[in-house]
């Protein structure tokens, strides 16, 4: 969270920016509701502190120690402070007062665990006084719906950490710590994307331990985690599903300006999704309005003529700060390393919340996403012998006439209801409208054979264009809270979802010659005159299912997690190829009361370690039909993982070690060389039985000293058939992803210096009687950061330091990382 205070004299600019506000959220506007009852902070058990005087930020980061409380602060509010330090015993709220005494700085609460630290108003003279609360006591323990939620105390901005102390309710809707939670889970924080500059979801995929990703020539790309995809999408813990086969995927294009934070769990998510595949699922936490005016403008200028324009203000719409709204605006326009291939996208996001009562809180967002890439990324990967190309890193695979179109718009609701004895009621729906448009001019190999002759360069390109409609919406109402029970509290989680999605989709071919001569056509190929109707094709997908967990707490220190699902599930997939109609595929897949299990046991050892165990089930329909044209029937897997994890540094550094299993039937692989009967480019699959992968992850993230932040992993995985044979060998066996930064004092500012590794091992695609192939690879980069004053800063992003060559996917079309590139970045923050 970030806090900035206004001082009396700012009134009128408040009021200007308050109206700014009110006219980018008015599509979502809520009539004005009565403010918040505030309140004082409740009194606290007296500390022993021993804090001596020096630099602000070290006597904060001893104090959040010693008191047990949660700092945030403003970017830059504390750096070049000196505090009087304090000591004695009292209690903390009294303490944080004398620590900042004369500092300029005072603080604010948010919840009876959190405080954050501003600019103290002019009319403090200095001293620390405390500002009105956002958090009110009473409405039990917790406090009212209100306090504890409007200002998101969860919210990773402004913390300057890689991890959160926060709650998730992601892996099993229990609100639980990341030691607490008996499953793998990452969080990608605000300040790490801003440190490494990571602009897409895919930048954030690529950095995220456990991940691999691939892309094909166009704009698809391939997400797994554990041998297996990832498909599932979150806003804000709303489903969103993924379907790769008409390229249609918003959701890997979009842009993060308008999130706080990623959080990727891997394994298993059936409890929560349904059904899905056992890879793992992408929660996309929206950022959130704040009481504090707060804002900043930021730009960016890198290798390839990369511009690039973010604002974000945010802050109360009337003084009592009961309705506040947020905007945030961006726009990019970049070439790219591939000729002919270059982006354009840009965003716009507008929420705004209010507190209706002191136990009622409601939420109404919009946001809207353009992207418009133009060209086609990667080049031919083999030869028709089936040979591996070994082209330059600037060719690439398309015509710059051609490209895709995607307009994606989110509607988001929210409503969050304080309930007597600490229970809440919560209900989020998520509606997503994509619309596409695109002119496909590019290589084009069919599923099973390259068309790039090696002698001649000859080679068939797609000349194609057509449409697809998306629609999918998704509700998630919630009832949580604790029980007691036998002298102990334990809590309990219920929840209703459903999701929906349809998806149209219609293409034509071009008419005239395909055919191009590869080695020298230097992506130019003329639009065709003309185009005939090729194919048209709709997805159709339902679900509803009614969730149930428990965290038990049978003795101390023993924490017992059960759960179930079950769910209703339609599924419904139609194809026809024109003109003729021949060929047309028809699949339907129905599941009804299909009950997903979930058990977990976590064990803590002290207050910094715990063990844990979980099992999980998972079913997924299929859509891929095999040499007979039948739809594969569902994927089934069970998860078992076992591990560590700690919590150090009053949690602002995690770690976790886990080893897991996953057992698959009825995996879809590539019959190879077979085609569906009836089409001539659609790739044939069948079931694999008995399909296992076992890994082992290791990570690292947060603070591992003041100003040391880092994250590091290790990952190893390996799939194997019912024979004992090795596959997906596309997938890499081990990576190993760093990045840390540090911050030190130049010149008494802040100097922040950065750099990281990503080293990923040996990979191979089997292709015929030939194999894709690279070796491992090692990708470094750095960066450094330079404040100015409290409010503008600047900073400079080198990428792929040694301009290593290395591919990120390699199939019939290959895609190369980036080459070395830098990227300059000037912010101003008030």
């Amino acid at each position: 969270m970030r806090e900035v205070s206004v001082s009396s004299h700012a009134g009128r600019a408040q009021s200007i920016i308050r109206a700014l506000l009110i006219g980018a959220s008015a599509a979502a506007m809520l009539p004005a509701m009565p403010a918040m009852a505030q309140g004082a902070p409740s009194s606290q058990a007296k500390v022993q502190f021993d804090i001596p005087p020096q630099s602000l930020e070290g006597a904060v980061t001893t104090f959040g120690l010693q008191s047990g409380l949660r700092i945030t602060a403003d970017q830059g509010v504390l750096a070049g402070r000196q505090s009087p330090g304090v000591s004695g015993a009292m209690g903390s709220f009294e303490a944080l007062s004398r620590l900042l005494a004369g500092t300029g700085v005072t603080w604010r609460q948010i919840d009876g665990r959190s405080v954050a630290l501003v600019r103290a108003p002019e009319s403090a003279g200095g001293d620390a006084i405390q500002l009105g609360p956002v958090r009110v006591a009473g409405a039990g323990e917790g406090g009212s719906a209100a306090a504890r939620y409007s200002s998101d105390a969860s919210a990773t901005e402004g913390t300057r950490s890689y991890t959160t102390k926060a709650p998730s309710s992601t892996s099993t809707g229990l609100a639980l710590t990341l030691r607490e939670t008996p499953q793998s889970i990452s969080v990608i924080t605000r300040e790490r994307m801003d440190d490494q500059r990571l602009v897409s979801i895919t930048d954030v995929l690529q950095q995220t331990p456990g991940i691999n990703l691939t892309r094909d020539g166009g704009e698809r790309f391939g997400i797994s985690a554990r041998g297996g995809a990832v498909n599932s999408f979150q806003y804000d813990g709303v489903l969103t599903q993924v379907q790769n086969t008409t390229r249609t995927v918003p959701q890997t294009a979009l842009d993060t300006a308008l999130y706080d934070r990623i959080e990727v769990l891997r394994g298993a998510t059936g409890l929560m999704t349904g059904a899905g595949d056992p890879g793992g699922l992408v929660n996309l936490i929206r950022k959130r309005p704040t009481r504090e005016l707060q804002g900043y403008v930021q730009t960016n200028v890198g290798s390839w003529n990369f511009f690039r324009a973010e604002a974000d203000i945010s802050g109360p719409v009337i003084k009592s700060g009961a309705i506040r709204a947020r905007a945030v605006a961006m726009a990019q326009d970049n070439d790219t390393f591939m000729d002919g291939y270059s982006q354009k996208s840009s965003l716009l996001y507008g929420v705004i919340e209010a507190d209706v009562t002191d136990t009622t809180l409601i939420r109404g967002s919009i946001d809207y996403q353009r992207y418009r890439p133009s060209g086609a990324p990667g080049v031919p990967g083999v030869f028709s012998n089936g040979k591996q190309t070994n082209f330059p890193r600037s060719y690439s695979s398309g015509a710059p006439w051609g490209g895709d179109d995607f307009d994606t718009y989110n509607y988001a609701l929210a409503l969050e209801q304080q309930l007597p004895h600490d229970w809440m009621f919560r209900a989020n729906a998520n509606f997503m409208t994509v619309e596409r448009n695109f002119k496909s001019a590019r290589y084009q190999p069919s599923s099973v054979n390259a068309s790039l002759n090696e002698e001649t360069g000859a080679a068939t390109v797609d000349a194609s264009y057509g449409y697809a409609k998306q629609d999918q919406q998704g509700v998630l109402a919630s009832l949580s809270g604790p029980l007691h029970l036998f002298g102990r509290e334990h809590e309990l989680y219920f929840s209703y979802n459903y999701n929906r999605y349809y998806n149209d989709y219609a293409a034509w071919s071009g008419t005239g010659s395909k055919v191009i001569n590869y080695y020298t056509w230097n992506n130019q190929f003329p639009e065709p005159e003309s185009y005939t109707p090729a194919l048209t094709q709709y997805f159709y997908y339902k679900q509803q299912g009614v969730n149930a967990s428990a965290r038990l707490k049978p003795i101390d220190g023993v924490n017992v997690i059960l759960g179930g699902r079950l769910t209703n599930f339609d599924y419904r997939n139609y194809m026809v190829l024109l003109p003729s109609g021949s060929g047309s595929t028809y699949g339907d897949t129905r599941a009804r009361g299909k009950f997903t299990p979930y058990a977990g046991l976590v064990v803590d050892l002290d207050r910094h370690h715990s063990l844990y165990a979980s099992y999980a089930d998972i079913f997924q329909p299929q859509a891929s039909l095999d040499r007979n044209g039948n739809v594969l029937p569902p994927i089934i897997g069970s998860n078992y993982e076992i591990g560590w994890k700690g919590a150090f540094r009053d949690d602002r550094l995690n770690a976790s070690v886990a080893l897991y299993q996953v057992i698959r039937d009825n995996v879809g692989e590539l019959d190879d060389g077979l085609l569906v009967p009836g089409t001539t480019d659609v790739q044939a699959y069948r079931p694999v039985k008995g399909a296992k992968t076992r890994g082992i992850e290791a990570e690292i993230n947060g603070e591992v000293l003041p100003g040391w932040n880092v994250s590091a992993s290790y990952t190893h995985v390996v799939t194997r058939d019912a024979e004992g044979v090795r596959s997906l060998t596309q997938i890499p066996k081990d990576t190993v992803k760093l990045w840390t930064t540090y911050k030190f004092d130049v010149a008494e500012r802040p100097l922040t210096l950065g750099g990281g590794v990503n080293w990923t091992s040996a990979t191979y695609y089997p292709y015929k009687t030939f194999r894709i192939a690279q070796g491992d690879y090692a990708v470094a980069n750095l960066m450094a950061r330079y404040e100015f004053n409290d409010h503008l800063s600047a900073s400079v992003n080198v990428n792929n330091l040694f301009d290593k060559s290395y591919y990120v996917s390699m199939y019939t079309i290959s895609v190369y990382g980036q080459p070395r590139n830098v990227m300059g970045t000037v912010r101003y923050a008030f």
